[in-house]
């Protein structure tokens, strides 16, 4: 886990939330996996609050997820519809923002498709 990001909130109000989307790529494995090295962490992050006194929070979660062989017949999971929808809300601006990019700097047919 070489690779973070900086993401800053300047006003987060009691009872509000803010929900974030990973999109992680995972390459397929040519050997079976093992027993015992199934659970891969794949991200962290970190919380740091400063309350209206100034006191700081920390809170630090992880994104541990575990994997298994094609024939070991483990159920699949369900999709999370709020996940999905936030998953292509985070695509679909994307793609405008690359399609704007590209119709600025004049490249119309490459902004179409």
């Amino acid at each position: 886990m070489d690779d973070y990001y900086i993401y800053r909130v300047p006003e987060l109000h009691t009872g509000k939330s803010r929900d974030f989307v990973l999109d992680i790529k995972i390459p397929k494995v040519a050997e079976p996996l093992q027993e015992g090295n199934k659970i891969f962490e794949l991200a962290r992050a970190k919380a740091i609050i400063q309350d209206l006194t100034g006191e700081d929070y920390l809170f630090k979660k992880e994104l541990k997820v575990e994997f298994f062989n094609e024939d070991e017949g483990e159920k699949l999971q369900d999709d999370d519809k709020d996940v999905l929808i936030n998953f292509y809300r985070v695509k679909a601006a994307g793609e405008i923002a690359e399609a704007k990019n590209k119709a600025e700097e004049g490249r119309f047919r490459d902004a179409e498709g």
